[in-house]
């Protein structure tokens, strides 16, 4: 597409599932994850040994990695790039050691 209009026209993708794409080669997939901006992206459960968790992100700000945190969903992570995999564990890991809210009133009353 961008060699019939020219390289200085915008292409916009919607629901373009890269994330999931089997690219044909590597250099195809740098390509991707290199010219393109996502403006937009919410995804549920961004990594896949945990049930919770969200990924976001709204051009121009940044990615967010957030989870719920009692009545209101709790920003972990914020960050000017993608955060990684690995970095999406970290922070639902220990999201998921700090005793919430709901368990300490829980224990307040005797319930565990």
């Amino acid at each position: 597409l961008s060699e019939a209009c020219g390289m200085d026209v915008a292409i916009i993708l919607l629901n373009a599932g890269l994330d999931g794409m089997a690219f044909k080669s590597e250099e195809q997939r740098t390509f991707f994850e290199e010219s393109y901006e996502t403006v937009y992206y919410y995804g549920l459960r961004p990594h896949p040994k945990w049930s919770a968790g969200i990924l976001y992100r709204k051009f121009p700000e940044n990615w967010s990695v957030a989870n719920k945190g009692g009545l209101m969903m709790e920003t972990l992570l914020e960050k000017d790039t993608r955060p990684t995999m690995d970095e999406i564990d970290e922070v639902l890991r220990k999201a998921a050691e700090k005793p919430s809210f709901g368990k300490a009133v829980s224990n307040l009353f005797g319930k565990k």
